[in-house]
């Protein structure tokens, strides 16, 4: 599976940048990202967390992409960060939950990642399931692959239907 290309700072802000949108929303980003810098250098920050948090929810893709992308590079290292991405993973929207997984790479810790498909590809959206499904495959979680069989055997929704 590609990767989603890491985001830095830079290249989010550059991104911002050419961005048509309001100046709201592009403060919002970059606070999104000065929350970054400051959760990396002082992990125990819970402020700067609550800010990407904040971030990943919004409904505005300006804002909730750099916030949730920036949260998840945070995951391989910081426990808390991986407490806010699995709180994500259980909105009340699909949306929400369907973005949780979106970043999710194979260097995170094993049991993060399965935790969070186990439960996901049993989701009640369609679109959380199927990408659940496509994460589990590309990721190569192979413990899941069984599950991921039996819930193809009995998927009826297009959406979420997958190869194996």
């Amino acid at each position: 599976m590609m990767p989603f290309p890491r985001l830095t700072p830079e290249s989010c802000r550059f991104w911002l940048d050419v961005r048509h949108e309001s100046q709201e929303l592009k403060q919002l980003a970059s606070d999104a990202i000065d929350a970054y810098k400051s959760a990396a250098a002082n992990p125990n920050s819970s402020a700067s967390l609550e800010y990407l948090h904040f971030a990943a929810v919004h409904p505005s893709v300006v804002v909730w992409d750099p916030g949730l992308s920036m949260l998840s590079q945070l995951c391989k290292s910081f426990h808390l960060a991986r407490q806010k991405i699995e709180l994500l993973s259980t909105d009340r929207k699909a949306e929400i939950r369907r973005r949780s997984i979106q970043y999710l790479v194979d260097s995170y810790p094993r049991a993060f990642c399965v935790g969070i498909f186990q439960a996901l590809q049993l989701d009640r959206s369609a679109k959380v399931r199927g990408l659940a499904a496509s994460q589990v495959e590309g990721l190569g979680l192979k413990d899941l692959l069984p599950n991921l069989e039996n819930t193809l055997a009995v998927e009826h929704n297009e959406t979420a239907q997958f190869c194996t």
